[in-house]
């Protein structure tokens, strides 16, 4: 999903996606994010984590990680 929203002006002219075709918006980027995030949180506290410090960090990895993806996919390092 990511990707074909960075990739949207060229796949434009060269194959059918769900950005191009409008089935994501940046609205449905947010949801699925938030979603994952609230996933995440969830996951860790049926686990047995408490510790709220402990997982806004790890919450916050995941969007670094996010972010780092998005990077390299910009610069091409990732496809």
């Amino acid at each position: 999903m990511i990707d074909d929203w960075i990739d949207q002006d060229e796949d434009r002219a060269v194959r059918s996606t769900a950005v191009v075709e409008g089935g994501w918006t940046r609205r449905d980027i947010q949801y699925v994010y938030q979603q994952t995030r609230e996933d995440l949180t969830a996951l860790l506290e049926e686990s047995g984590i408490r510790n709220k410090v402990f997982k806004d960090l790890l919450s916050d990895l995941y969007t670094d990680f996010i972010y780092a993806g998005l990077d390299m996919m910009k610069s091409g390092l990732a496809a």
